[in-house]
């Protein structure tokens, strides 16, 4: 499911709007109210997402997503995916070349206060995803549809209490799949490119 761009404006109220529950239904207390019902949980989405509930995902796709999900561990790494909102737009700095700095830092009672305010002014950004740039490139202009891009690079998620070291590195690779045009040109981009990938991963991580 994809859904907002984090850091881009306009998130916020979509990520905040409580209707919008499941951005946040993860941890531990969801996993255990999901547990043996991934079928159930996911028909929400397959039927009351959909403009036809009769032909949103066949049967037979509904019932290789249930058991790929109820696996152990699949419904968290999936979740993790919201888990890790917000992701931003992360800017890299260095203190200042004024004499002192890294002393003046060393004996403030804040030093990540300190650090940020002796900071001289960014030198580079670092991006939580890839495919940013794409909209940007094709910011008014009329693109042929259907048009599947992809990306693919390094990606820095600083995301606080919510980063778990061990799970994921705060840098990695990752590529995604962009796909402009209609409802149904995205319906076909998906078969034809990104489930594919979905299922050699699942075979992969068996």
């Amino acid at each position: 499911m994809d859904a907002f761009l984090p850091g881009v404006a306009g998130w916020e109220p979509i990520y905040n709007n409580p209707a919008l529950w499941h951005f946040r239904f993860n941890g531990h207390y969801p996993e255990e109210l999901v547990r043996g019902r991934e079928r159930t949980y996911f028909e929400h989405y397959w039927n009351d997402f959909a403009a036809d509930k009769t032909r949103s995902i066949p049967e037979s796709d509904r019932k290789a997503y249930t058991a790929a999900y109820a696996r152990p561990g699949r419904m968290r790494a999936g979740w993790a995916y919201f888990a890790s909102f917000p992701q931003w737009l992360t800017l890299a700095a260095h203190l200042d070349d004024r004499d002192g700095a890294l002393e003046r830092l060393a004996t403030q009672p804040n030093p990540a206060q300190a650090a940020r305010d002796g900071a001289a002014s960014a030198g580079a950004a670092l991006p939580p995803a890839v495919c940013y740039h794409v909209y940007a490139n094709l910011a008014g202009r009329v693109v042929a549809s259907p048009t599947v891009l992809t990306a693919q690079g390094t990606c820095w998620r600083h995301e606080g209490a919510r980063h778990a070291p061990l799970e994921r590195g705060w840098a990695f690779t990752m590529r995604e799949v962009v796909c402009i045009g209609t409802p149904e040109d995205t319906a076909a981009a998906y078969v034809a490119v990104v489930k594919p990938v979905l299922f050699v991963g699942s075979r992969t991580f068996e």
